[in-house]
């Protein structure tokens, strides 16, 4: 996949709503075919090379690039876009904006995501259906789907996250006391 110009334009657009000094993306080609460098002009500081961003900064712009980028006739579209703890260096602000990008983008392809963030799960739009809880059973793992009505009737009253921390989702890695 390649990012076009109009897709280029829409990942400078969410990123610089999160970081809004940011003026300019630039991905030059290195000498070893096929590698780019990263180059930010930041209204602050000037040119900026990757190393200078945070780790926030460049994880959005790898999410960014994954679920934007429009699949080539050579390269066709993903089956799954896959993530692990994409938010981990993330401002609640940034996390909203990131699970608003991955909901996107799971409307042309699968996304999955792997997440102790219960703050992730509070900005998802219908986490009924988005959700999986991973059970380990015996020798292996069970894949568990939320029950939408109980969890509609649940989130009159507390967020999603509240209900982990209380063990209603998944009370193995419920912040209960396991003493009590």
């Amino acid at each position: 996949p390649q990012l076009l110009r109009d897709e280029r334009r829409r990942v400078l657009q969410i990123y610089t709503e999160e970081f809004p000094t940011i003026t300019k993306l630039e991905f030059p080609p290195l000498e070893t075919p096929g590698r780019v460098a990263l180059r930010v002009h930041d209204r602050r500081f000037g040119e900026l090379q990757a190393l200078q961003l945070s780790d926030g900064q460049i994880e959005l712009l790898a999410v960014l690039a994954a679920t934007l980028a429009t699949p080539s006739p050579a390269s066709p579209a993903p089956a799954v876009l896959a993530f692990d703890e994409p938010d981990a260096h993330f401002h609640p602000s940034l996390m909203k904006r990131l699970v608003s990008v991955l909901e996107r983008a799971a409307e042309r392809t699968a996304v999955v995501v792997a997440t102790h963030s219960d703050r992730f799960l509070d900005f998802l739009s219908d986490p009924a259906t988005s959700v999986r809880v991973l059970e380990a059973k015996g020798n292996g793992t069970c894949v568990r789907r939320l029950d939408s009505s109980t969890l509609d009737a649940w989130r009159e009253h507390y967020t999603v996250s509240e209900l982990r921390a209380r063990g209603q989702l998944d009370p193995a890695n419920s912040e209960r006391d396991p003493a009590r």
